[in-house]
Formats: C-alpha cells, sequence, structure tokens
C-alpha cells in the first residue's frame, strides 16, 4: 500500500545541480541501447560496446557493470554475458531495469558473489523531473535449509555520499533483500532519496551460499526509481518553492 507524502523542496542549489546533470548526462546520448524499441540485452554487449541504456526518462551507464566475481567450492560464476538487462516499469509507472542471470546457484559447501554498478540519470529531455525514490525486488531468488541468498545496495552521489533516507528522515545506508528458509525472507526494500537527484550511482553486492546443508539461488531481480514531478501527477507551485506529491511503499 502506498501513503502520500508532502514536503517542500527543488532549491536554488538543486536547480544548479540539475542543469550540472543535465550537462554531464548530455555525454551519455551518442550510443544509446533504448531497451524499451531494441529489446533486451546482455551485459557483454552493454560493456563491448559502451552502451549507455535507456528505459523511459532514466539512462543507465557504467564503464565496468560487472566486478569482484569470487567463488567458493565449485560455484559457476555467471560472466555478463549470462547477465540479460531488460526494461521494467512499477505499477505505479516508475521506470528501471530487470535483471535475468543464467545458472548462479550454490549448494552444500558452495559461496559465491560479484558486484554490479551503474549510474542512473534522468534523461536531459526532462529536466523538471528528479529522483525520489530507489526500491528493489528480488523476484527469482530462492533458498532451502541453510542457503542464503541476498543483494545488499548502496546508493550515492556525485561525491559519493550516501543519500538513502527511511520514511522518518533518517539515514539508511543500505538497501536489503534476502531469501533463505531460516524465518527470515525480505524480498523487498526501498528507500527515499534526499536530497532529490538528477544522477545516482548504485553499488549491489549479489551473493550466495549454500552453508552446511543446503542451496540458493538468485535469478531475476528489478530496481526501480520513482520521479518527480510523477508521471500521473503534477508538482504544484507554491510560494518559496515547489510543492512535491511522493508516494513510498508501505
Amino acid at each position: 500500500m502506498r501513503e502520500l507524502r508532502t514536503k517542500l523542496s527543488l532549491t536554488l542549489l538543486a536547480v544548479v545541480l540539475a542543469f550540472s546533470a543535465n550537462t554531464a548526462s548530455a555525454g551519455l546520448m551518442t550510443n544509446i541501447w533504448d531497451l524499451d524499441t531494441q529489446g533486451s540485452v546482455d551485459l557483454g554487449t552493454v560493456i563491448g560496446q559502451d552502451l549507455t541504456l535507456q528505459v523511459g526518462d532514466k539512462l543507465f551507464y557504467h564503464d565496468t557493470w560487472f566486478s569482484n566475481a569470487q567463488a567458493l567450492g565449485g560455484v559457476i560464476l555467471p560472466t555478463p554475458a549470462a547477465i540479460t538487462v531488460s526494461s521494467s516499469v512499477s505499477f505505479e509507472g516508475y521506470f528501471g531495469l530487470q535483471f535475468n542471470i543464467v545458472g548462479f546457484q550454490a549448494n552444500v559447501g558452495q559461496a559465491a558473489n560479484f558486484n554490479l554498478e551503474f549510474d542512473v540519470w534522468v534523461h536531459p529531455d526532462f529536466p523538471d523531473r528528479y529522483i525520489s525514490d530507489v526500491h528493489m525486488d528480488l523476484i527469482g531468488g530462492g533458498a532451502a535449509g541453510t542457503g542464503n541468498a541476498s543483494i545488499t545496495e548502496a546508493v550515492s552521489d556525485d561525491q559519493g555520499k550516501n543519500v538513502l533516507v527511511d520514511d522518518l528522515g533518517f539515514e539508511k545506508t543500505t538497501l536489503f533483500v534476502v531469501a533463505n528458509d531460516q524465518g527470515f525472507d525480505r524480498r523487498q526494500d526501498w528507500g527515499y532519496v534526499e536530497p532529490l537527484q538528477k544522477h545516482i550511482s548504485i553499488f549491489k553486492d549479489i551473493g550466495i551460499t549454500g552453508g552446511t546443508d543446503g542451496s540458493a539461488h538468485i535469478s531475476v531481480f528489478t530496481q526501480h526509481f520513482s520521479q518527480i514531478p510523477e508521471p500521473a501527477s503534477l508538482a504544484l507551485l507554491a510560494m518559496g518553492g515547489l510543492v512535491i506529491v511522493r508516494r513510498r511503499k508501505a
């Protein structure tokens, strides 16, 4: 369930940051793969062709994407070519990515993890939009026995500073989703972005372990980025600032 949250935002500083972000993102416009019109693409192709991905009003780019792969006990690690990226739109209309991983599984005595990292930009054709929330969902994944599958995510600004807060405004250092068979199963997590941003950096640590008597796998997860103004609503002009209506995941 979603509830409305209203606050004053978009100060002069935000306008300056927006101008800088749009100027920088213009450099990403030369080699775009539009996931909505061109279809899904594997990360091997993205990295090899130095592609900028686009979904709706969002651009996604990084020079490496995939790094720090480690395995224990014979786990077969995915290569970038085994990770397919496609467009994803949440039911509220927020744009993002879906990642599909082939064959990422750990059994008894096995463990593995790797990092995914990418930057998210508001497309320069949408100067009035700002990233306001980040949502992560583990759709395909599970564990049995002592197995555990998890994704931890950090979200930072241009200076590398954490920008996540919870619904009370307190700092939230990471997003975290996990699947296991030990009484804890969290498939969704989200956080507000404060202050609002035109550009953020995402760093994911993706791991699985079979433990002493179990198994785990991760095959599908999504990432969505809420925007202000929302697709179905307008920002309200007010004296001294812009009144923004925001939604959050309950």
